[in-house]
């Protein structure tokens, strides 16, 4: 007291001031460490609290362009980082801005995981039109040009969304119905033979393998159709054959089909899938309905496409070595999460010339029964009817109304039986026969 130190008795002390034993020990020990006699200021409560870090973190994400999946906007509001970004280096960025709060990188991480963010991975599969028109509406200065071209992509990609909601409509509907399939296809890409990937021989000596494959979303099975180069090749007649094949071994109770695809032109969406559909109904036990709908370009992403993943998931597990196109029927047959894919192997004894058919007993017309231009193009639905085959009804939107495209001659489709395509293997390169 009064700078005179006098010794009292410690528990009078603490009970006088109603302390502990820790509280007096911890004085005594921070007095001792600076030697001041001066006991240091507490320093509690100097940290940032804890919703400060995600305040501080969430508002540093903001800064960043992020941007949505334009196939999983329709089921979710995750946004994604740019694909060339990588935790590492928005972690470095973060630290750089002048005012950043001090946050360990494993902390940073945390809060990152929890605001609904994705690193974006390259996507091989893109929108050509939605990058297009994005870029024009971060570059364009005029106001009305913003405005006119955000209005084209909303409209857009209201109309993908639009089709994907139909399709899970159709999903539904077809589950309740047993007189009723939704089925989805798409052409994989070329599988190589034998499995290898440097060099020109990637592009030069392999034999390249097909798989079309039909996913019956009533029942989540993949049918695989596959064949390779030296059988058929992959145009409108082949696809057309292989759904030929595919319609003739549906249930028999099953009176109308919706099938979804892309929208290519060469391969699902032209007059030889049409001719295929009319002889296909022609001679159908139990099919009436044939409805083909096509997905917006850039907005294709189907359960067939799932499947395709899986089998290059499972190829890149498997030890197995790819020396033969039977190699990938059997890794094919190999795969599936619930019930493995069924192979269907194409011979030429199962390709048929649906191309004939149009030069024959049916004819391609320019014209709509309206008088109107008709253009593939800009088909999004064509329905075949059996109890009116030559004649395509279709839609060009979601909302419209069917309109008639006729493919008759003057007469009566007596038959609409297709000629066999092949008479004999298909000739491949020197390249691929290694005589060059």
């Amino acid at each position: 007291m009064n700078g005179i130190e006098n010794q009292i008795c410690k528990v009078c002390f603490r009970k006088t001031l109603g302390e502990t034993n820790k509280f007096l020990e911890l004085c005594s020990l921070k007095l001792n460490k600076n030697h001041s006699g001066i006991y240091e200021s507490d320093r509690r409560g100097r940290q940032p609290p804890k919703n400060k870090y995600t305040e501080a973190v969430t508002s540093f994400f903001l800064k960043i362009p992020l941007y949505r999946s334009h196939y999983s906007r329709r089921d979710s509001n995750k946004k994604y980082l740019p694909p060339h970004y990588t935790l590492a280096m928005v972690y470095s960025q973060y630290l750089s801005e002048p005012d950043h709060v001090v946050i360990s990188r494993t902390k940073f991480e945390e809060i990152f995981h929890t605001l609904n963010i994705g690193i974006k991975k390259p996507s091989k599969d893109t929108c050509g039109k939605c990058d297009c028109l994005r870029m024009k509406i971060t570059l364009t200065s005029n106001v009305e040009e913003k405005l006119k071209y955000q209005h084209e992509l909303d409209t857009h990609q209201k109309q993908a969304d639009d089709y994907y909601k139909l399709k899970a409509e159709d999903k539904r509907l077809s589950k309740i119905d047993p007189t009723t399939k939704t089925v989805t296809f798409d052409l994989q890409q070329c599988l190589p033979t034998p499995k290898v990937s440097t060099g020109i021989s990637f592009y030069l000596r392999q034999l390249w393998t097909f798989n079309l494959t039909f996913h019956d979303c009533d029942n989540d099975q993949a049918y695989c159709f596959m064949w390779h180069e030296a059988i058929a090749g992959r145009g409108a007649n082949q696809v057309g054959s292989c759904i030929h094949q595919f319609l003739n071994s549906i249930p028999s109770d099953v009176e109308k089909i919706t099938l979804y695809s892309d929208s290519c032109t060469g391969q699902n969406k032209n007059a030889h899938i049409v001719a295929m559909y009319f002889a296909c109904l022609k001679y159908h036990p139990t099919l009436k309905i044939i409805q083909h709908k096509f997905l917006v370009p850039g907005h294709t992403h189907m359960e067939s496409d799932s499947d395709h993943a899986l089998i290059e998931k499972k190829q890149k597990k498997t030890e197995r070595q790819i020396d033969h196109p039977r190699d990938w029927y059997q890794l094919v047959r190999c795969t599936g999460k619930k019930y493995p894919f069924k192979v269907v192997e194409m011979d030429q004894s199962k390709f048929f010339n649906y191309a004939k058919l149009l030069k024959t007993e049916l004819q391609v017309k320019k014209k709509d029964e309206t008088g109107n231009l008709f253009y593939w193009r800009d088909i999004r639905e064509i329905m075949i009817d059996k109890n009116n085959l030559g004649v395509m009804y279709f839609k060009t939107g979601i909302n419209e109304s069917y309109r008639c495209l006729s493919f008759r001659k003057r007469g009566s489709l007596a038959k609409l039986i297709p000629e066999l395509h092949y008479k004999g293997l298909v000739p491949i390169t020197a390249k691929k026969k290694g005589t060059i």
